[in-house]
């Protein structure tokens, strides 16, 4: 899978994360966890296996986002999570609010691309979606043994791994693009200095000039901008 399929995947399917409800059309399954919020669904397109994890709409999905803080120990700060096995055997860190949400779904993932007999997987998401995608992307490619040019992952949202989980996932899941449009504040949670990084081989920055010191809730609130300059990066490519 190639630069051009994971725009395009994504400027096709990154559209309906925001679709209200569970609306999702013609899909293969659907997936969600009432606690969490966290939702989504699952598609087969010309033999890839599409999953799509729904962005936030519903005061549940912030609580989830910003679940990283241990409010009774705040001055301890963050909270870093390992959701398989013993966190010894690893360095591996993931957030723990988006870790925790997408092993709640995470069966009804898997068993659905089992029962799909896809060889190809693609993941994407926006805001939490975007947090919780690479998760499902890295979940995927490690489990069913996926090689790094059949498993891709092309999303906006927060930091969500430490620095050995985005050499981790990058290694891994080497097909795929962090989309970022302008200064959206979404993009700049949790702050590095945290210790969380942005997973995804390609950085693409969409829109406005990046601001390190600039947060933006009016970029975050451009999705359909953001699409756009997806969808407008595919026509240059084919142009080329």
């Amino acid at each position: 899978m190639n630069y051009l399929k994971v725009c395009q995947l994504t400027a096709k399917y990154l559209k309906t994360s925001v679709s209200p409800g569970s609306i999702y059309g013609d899909c293969f399954s659907v997936f969600r966890d009432d606690k969490t919020g966290i939702e989504g669904y699952t598609k087969i397109d010309n033999g890839i296996f599409i999953v799509v994890v729904k962005a936030s709409n519903e005061d549940i999905d912030w609580v989830t986002d910003f679940s990283i803080w241990d409010l009774h120990k705040f001055w301890k700060g963050l909270r870093k999570y390992y959701p398989y096995g013993d966190p010894k055997d690893t360095k591996v860190r993931i957030h723990q609010g988006f870790a925790k949400g997408y092993m709640t779904v995470r069966e009804s993932i898997h068993e659905a691309f089992r029962k799909s007999n896809c060889s190809y997987a693609f993941v994407t998401g926006y805001s939490m979606g975007g947090g919780v995608a690479p998760i499902v992307a890295l979940d995927l490619q490690y489990n069913f043994n996926l090689s790094e040019d059949k498993v891709s992952c092309g999303f906006c949202g927060p930091r969500c791994f430490n620095k050995a989980g985005v050499e981790s996932f990058n290694k891994r899941v080497p097909k795929s693009i962090f989309f970022k449009y302008g200064n959206d504040i979404v993009t700049k949670l949790p702050p590095p200095i945290l210790g969380f990084k942005h997973v995804g081989v390609l950085k693409l920055q969409l829109g406005s000039k990046e601001r390190w010191w600039k947060m933006s809730i009016k970029d975050h609130a451009a999705f359909n901008e953001l699409v756009k300059e997806i969808e407008k990066e595919v026509r240059l490519i084919n142009e080329n």
